[in-house]
């Protein structure tokens, strides 16, 4: 974390990145959802669930939401929680639909 750091996330429209099972960036001020999602997207790059695939990272996306809804969040961190968990649902259909494997 670092004004540096928060400068790259602008450049991206990310509040975080995770790169691999131990490289997490974050802002200086991060959201406790943030922090949640990355620890969790952080995981599944160890457990080899995110192959760095399209298609591993939608479903890493969507496992990742729905487990941080089962946080105390605020309604605010619930509200962006369940757009993005919709967000990944659609664009997962989008891919099987557009015949995706």
């Amino acid at each position: 974390m670092s004004e540096e750091t928060d400068k790259y996330l602008d450049s991206k429209f990310a509040e975080a990145i995770t790169y691999d099972a131990h490289t997490i960036l974050l802002r200086q001020k991060p959201s406790r959802a943030s922090v949640f999602e990355e620890l969790i997207h952080s995981a599944q790059y160890g457990t080899g669930k995110n192959d760095g695939s399209y298609i591993s990272r939608l479903k890493c996306e969507i496992e990742a939401q729905e487990k941080i809804l089962r946080y105390r969040l605020t309604k605010i961190e619930v509200e962006q929680t369940e757009k993005a968990l919709n967000d990944y649902k659609n664009e997962l259909k989008l891919y099987y639909k557009k015949g995706g494997v």
